[in-house]
């Protein structure tokens, strides 16, 4: 209405968000150990500000998505969104003013 225009943001919960960075993985990536959803660790770090659990498997690192979904409460800038072939994990970067 001011005649500027507001850059593009997304919404986690009841936070905005200005700048998120993304990553898509495909689902042929992940492992499932005891219940839990593994992805590669070296994916799923760029989108999270806090190390997740992870574990190893295979000589391979990987991160435990099940904690993130689960646990908003330690990982409240991680969204993590399933599609049919992938997992697509939404990092926060910067918050809007």
């Amino acid at each position: 209405m001011n005649g500027k225009h507001a850059p593009p943001f997304l919404i986690y919960g009841d936070v905005s968000a200005s700048l998120v960075r993304r990553i898509t993985i495909n689902k042929k990536y992940a492992v499932k150990k005891d219940g839990d959803l593994y992805l590669p660790l070296e994916s799923v770090v760029p989108c999270t500000r806090r190390m997740p659990k992870w574990t190893t498997i295979n000589d391979k690192q990987y991160a435990d998505i099940t904690e993130i979904m689960k646990n908003k409460k330690e990982y409240p800038d991680t969204a993590i969104k399933e599609t049919s072939d992938a997992y697509v994990i939404y990092g926060l970067i910067e918050m809007v003013p």
